[in-house]
């Protein structure tokens, strides 16, 4: 054979070597649980792996393992030059993706950082929304510490779907993209529906929804959704600060640690989901 001939390469090999990686928590293989859904050869030497994990929301630290333990395997054949490994049906696949098969991305730290974020809240099961997941990519690459901002937003995000989306947020972004307007009342009238809210108070419980709407293309304005002016406090008069309900104290805390992280990153989030900024002049 001419050293200029591309060397054939065995596609039952590259199965073989793909497949026999194992789940480090299961510690089974990937064929024995027939989480391996396709090889194939794109060309020259390259080929590529597709598999999926066993649910859309399993840990990403074992998807990036089990993708880096693939790649390295399979580049082991014969023939083989490069594996592209590609997740499916997972929340962050893009970046298992990314990380796996460029080591220099960083992608792996932003995954780190979701799972930092919401691991053991209830609030993680979320993720399995594109449209949140779309959302928690967007925070973990463009702010600083995205941790806080990530927590704040999910949670108020949350709330905003159980209170006021019937549980259900696909229907609400649907219609959102029809009339933003409608969206913006909508937000307006459950963030307000308290007569003792403050303007404060309502610029945090719509943060993450706010965030949402404009991170899935639905340009509803960062201005003011109404509530009363904060009392002002002279601390020479005793004035006691203005109480804060259980639930909006720990979002206002998580939102100055977010506004510090945030507000620094803001001319890389702007326009950072077609034209539309995330962080403008006027406030929430």
């Amino acid at each position: 054979m001419s050293p200029f001939t591309p060397q054939r390469i065995d596609l039952a090999a590259v199965r073989a070597a793909a497949g026999s990686v194992s789940d480090p928590e299961i510690r089974r293989s990937l064929v024995e649980m027939e989480l391996l859904d396709a090889v194939e050869h794109v060309g020259g030497g390259e080929v590529v792996v597709r598999y999926h994990l066993t649910s859309p929301l399993c840990p990403s630290p074992f998807a990036v393992q089990i993708g880096r333990e693939v790649r390295r395997r399979v580049e082991a054949v014969r023939g083989v030059k490069r594996c592209r490994v590609d997740i499916q049906d997972h929340f962050i696949a893009a970046e298992i993706a990314e990380a796996v098969n460029d080591d220099s991305s960083g992608a792996g730290a932003a995954i780190s950082q979701v799972v930092a974020a919401l691991a053991g809240r209830r609030e993680f099961a979320l993720l399995s929304q594109p449209s949140v997941a779309r959302l928690v990519r967007l925070l973990a690459r463009r702010c600083r510490s995205p941790e806080p901002v990530i927590r704040a937003a999910v949670s108020t995000l949350d709330r905003f779907r159980v209170e006021a989306a019937s549980a259900r947020l696909s229907p609400v972004l649907a219609a959102a993209r029809n009339d933003p307007r409608a969206a913006e009342d909508r937000i307006r009238e459950w963030v307000t529906r308290d007569p003792a809210v403050t303007d404060s108070q309502a610029a945090a419980l719509a943060f993450g929804p706010k965030l949402w709407l404009r991170a899935n293309g639905v340009p509803v304005p960062w201005r003011s959704l109404g509530g009363a002016p904060a009392p002002t406090r002279n601390a020479a008069r005793g004035d006691r600060p203005h109480a804060l309900d259980e639930a909006t104290r720990p979002l206002l805390l998580a939102l100055a640690l977010s506004a510090l992280s945030c507000h620094a990153e803001r001319p890389a989030i702007e326009g950072a989901h077609g034209g539309v900024p995330f962080f403008g002049q006027a406030p929430l």
